[in-house]
């Protein structure tokens, strides 16, 4: 537990509800205004001058913000409407990292070119009443498709094998930021092509196929998906 910010709070770090003492590795924390318990029972907290008693070695590497610009961040990206932003390890936010597996490289910025989706079909794993799979394929943002529930899958499809190697995932007014994770799936042979955490463009390695599926595997609240657009290039 390094680098965090705590405010106005009681015994943020511990172990409840048992009698024995846990184990903590501590550093670069700030503590304003918090309260400590004294120890008792099933009741141990670490304060009120927290130390670690034990050593996490983490296998991949990070970078962690200082723990004074701690509130900045989280107020600048928790939330609706803040673009899914992240910390870059100097407290400065930013948009994430193209989340293609095969290049993570590619830019996300909006495609170019023919829609590939418009004049093919569409069909999907459920609908909400009064939305359509047809509606990610009609060019309108004013219409949507959603899942019955908070997950669910919407594929465009055609009649004959079409290259593909990018996908826009546009969601309707007023629902940015519901889709929390997904998958962008080879319909025809099952193949994840891309997942990620947050709607939008992303890039994969051209591939040809006769169907594509963007499945929501978690979302905040109901999604809504007025465009799939797909590309080639």
């Amino acid at each position: 537990m390094d680098n965090n910010y705590f405010e106005d709070s009681k015994d943020v770090l511990g172990t409840f509800y048992t009698s024995e003492a846990g184990y903590w590795q501590v550093g670069g924390n700030i503590f304003d205004n918090v309260t400590w318990s004294a120890r008792s029972g099933d009741n141990q907290p670490a304060g009120p001058n927290p130390t670690s008693n034990t050593s996490v070695g983490i296998p991949n590497p990070y970078k962690l913000d200082a723990a004074n610009c701690v509130p900045d961040v989280v107020n600048r990206t928790a939330g609706a409407n803040k673009g899914l932003k992240v910390s870059d390890g100097n407290c400065t936010p930013q948009n994430p990292a193209p989340t293609d597996p095969t290049n993570p490289t590619d830019p996300t910025d909006p495609p170019t070119g023919t829609n590939l989706s418009r004049g093919a079909g569409a069909d999907g794993s459920s609908k909400a009443s009064g939305t359509s799979y047809g509606n990610v394929i009609d060019g309108n943002l004013g219409t949507y498709w959603s899942p019955s529930g908070s997950t669910g899958s919407v594929s465009v499809k055609w009649s004959s094998d079409t290259a593909v190697s990018k996908a826009n995932i546009r969601e309707a007014s007023g629902s940015e930021g519901a889709v929390r994770s997904w998958r962008l799936l080879n319909h025809d042979t099952g193949a994840v092509l891309a997942s990620g955490s947050s709607a939008g463009v992303v890039s994969f390695a051209r591939t040809s196929l006769r169907k594509i599926t963007f499945e929501i595997t978690g979302s905040n609240g109901t999604p809504r998906i007025a465009e799939f657009e797909t590309y080639n290039g």
